[in-house]
């Protein structure tokens, strides 16, 4: 006894081949946004990184440009130059000298809200104070300084330095440079600006919360460091250190790789300055875009399953009760039900199985049905044609005749004998012993005998021309196929003309993919298209006699529908009948 599976049924495997679709379309659809997601996330932040990169380049340009700008209206100032230029010994003049120089220094720095700008000078030039004026001395202490005054640079860079302002209270860290008065192969004197440390970091904001912005001198050397979130470790700045010496001018993101992770880094020289400006982004800041995407997905995830689950119990239960309904109307009709509606569904089987079950005993018995009654007719047909041909007593016909052949033979009537002998050929044929399978040759034979006859009848010289291939004489059909057509031909073609000179009957026979062709052609008086239409068919013309339909339904029944008679004819000009076979036939003519 086979036990009910509980939860089983229509519902339950729905759900599960949903489950299985959604499960596969999930990570089907993960693959693809990942590998879409994936560059085009790369794309996005690593572009938006390097806008946010270039405004803070473009921020400390503009903002080392002021600098400049001071610095080169004080090293091409008319009146800084001529004022360096008076004696220690002129006194007032001396004085007025000063003042001048300290206030074009007051008005260039203050409109940019510049510190001080320190002079050097030589000693024989305006004396030193040592708030605006230094010695020149002071600047060999600087070993960069001794070159820098031969050559022919305006300004050099030093590193950065502690510095004390009068207006503030403890020292402060600055980037300073150094830049000529006058010529710059014979310079005057020379001033140092100086940009505090951190106006220049208030200016970088990093791309993004885990990026960090690093600055180096021309010597690599780290000035400056504003760190994300991510920032990178101490020990590891070494590296980063070499790799902005390494730096060969690349303008794009280029893979940075240490044992504490991957980065995607990028490097431009300050314009104006000698500073390497490198913003670095770990990778691991991608992986936020990418889990962002999946937390969606997952939500959109449950969200179809909950959809399912209302479609299921709205539209799912309609559905299964009625093929269950429709399962219990079938099986009370049926006798035999292949399994009981209410006991439910056993094992794997659910509704739909049930109801393929019922369905298929349902085909069953109509196939059987209509098997039955195909048996049926045949033997409805052979009963017929036993009963047509068993009115003729065979043994009292073959001795009358015989009767007949011996009685002309007596007298020496040749024609008499012969009809007698034909006539007995005729119907030897046509009864064959009961066999309804017969060979080619044996119909050819029996379509002479035909002919013959009708020829003493009538007086009339019909030719009979056969034009079939040897190796198809001994080939089975149905037995009185030709004679019928023969008989056909010379009832409703030769007898209805005016003239019966020339007349014609011609068999021919071949083979074809599909099976055996022969064809009865004669020249007799043809068939207007009303009767051509018609003859193959139940309420046809009668005057063309029960023997044409006969012999279309036994091929049919012997070959199948697609085989049997097919007429062709003009009205004054003959008929032409196409007898078409298939396969091999289930009797043999030397039964």
């Amino acid at each position: 006894m086979r036990v009910r599976k509980k939860g089983g049924g229509i519902r339950k495997k729905l759900l599960r081949k949903y489950f299985y679709t959604i499960f596969v379309c999930f990570w089907a659809g993960m693959a693809i946004i990942s590998l879409w997601a994936r560059n085009a996330i790369y794309n996005s932040i690593l572009e938006t990184s390097m806008q946010e990169f270039m405004q803070i380049n473009n921020a400390v340009e503009n903002r080392i440009s002021q600098y400049y700008y001071v610095s080169y209206m004080i090293q091409n100032s008319r009146i800084v130059i001529e004022s360096m230029q008076k004696e220690n010994g002129e006194g007032t003049g001396k004085y007025y000298a000063k003042r001048n120089i300290e206030a074009q220094l007051a008005v260039l720095t203050g409109a940019l809200s510049l510190y001080p700008i320190t002079l050097y000078l030589d000693k024989g030039t305006l004396y030193q104070d040592n708030i605006t004026f230094h010695s020149i001395s002071e600047l060999e202490d600087y070993p960069e300084f001794a070159a820098f005054r031969k050559s022919e640079s305006s300004y050099i860079w030093l590193m950065p330095e502690k510095i004390r302002m009068t207006n503030l209270a403890r020292p402060v860290e600055a980037f300073p440079f150094i830049r000529k008065i006058g010529e710059n192969t014979d310079p005057i004197a020379f001033q140092k600006v100086c940009i505090r440390k951190e106006e220049i970091q208030d200016l970088i904001i990093p791309g993004g919360a885990k990026a960090s912005v690093y600055l180096y001198s021309q010597d690599r050397d780290l000035l400056l460091v504003k760190e994300g979130a991510d920032c990178f470790p101490d020990e590891e700045e070494k590296y980063l250190s070499e790799f902005s010496r390494e730096w060969k001018g690349d303008s794009g993101w280029t893979v940075f790789q240490s044992r504490y992770g991957d980065y995607y880094v990028h490097a431009q020289l300050v314009k104006g300055t000698d500073w390497l400006m490198v913003m670095m982004i770990p990778k691991l800041f991608f992986l936020d875009g990418f889990l962002r995407i999946f937390a969606i997905w997952i939500i959109l995830f449950l969200v179809l399953i909950l959809i399912y689950r209302r479609f299921d119990k709205r539209y799912t239960a309609d559905i299964v009760d009625r093929i269950r309904h429709l399962q219990q109307e079938m099986g009370e009709r049926l006798e035999d039900r292949v399994e009981d509606p209410g006991e439910g569904i056993i094992g794997d089987r659910d509704e739909l199985d049930v109801l393929e079950d019922y369905y298929k005993d349902m085909l069953g018995r109509m196939q059987a049905l209509h098997t039955s009654r195909i048996a049926d007719e045949r033997d409805k047909r052979k009963l017929e044609l036993s009963l047509m041909q068993s009115q003729i007593n065979p043994h009292f016909l073959y001795n009358t005749l015989d009767l007949i052949n011996w009685k002309a033979r007596n007298v020496n009537n040749e024609e008499i004998s012969d009809i007698a002998c034909k006539l007995a050929d005729f119907y030897r044929l046509s009864l064959n012993q009961g066999r309804e399978i017969v060979r080619i040759r044996d119909e050819i034979e029996q379509a002479r005998n035909y002919i013959d006859l009708q020829n003493y009848r009538f007086d009339m010289d019909i030719d009979l021309i056969i034009e079939i291939p040897d190796e198809m004489m001994d080939t089975q059909i149905p037995k009185i196929t030709l004679q019928p057509l023969i008989e056909n031909a010379v009832q409703h073609g030769f007898l209805v003309k005016e003239k019966r000179e020339e007349c014609e009957i011609e068999v021919y026979g071949w083979r074809e993919e599909e099976g055996l062709i022969l064809m009865v052609r004669d020249n007799g008086e043809g068939m207007p298209q009303e009767v051509l239409d018609g003859i193959l068919l139940a309420h046809g013309s009668e005057q063309h006699g029960y023997g044409i339909r006969n012999i279309d339904e036994r091929i049919r029944l012997y070959c199948g529908r697609d085989y049997g008679l097919r007429f062709e004819s003009r009205l004054g000009e003959g008929t032409c009948v196409y007898v078409k076979f298939g396969g091999s036939l289930e009797e043999t003519a030397t039964e």
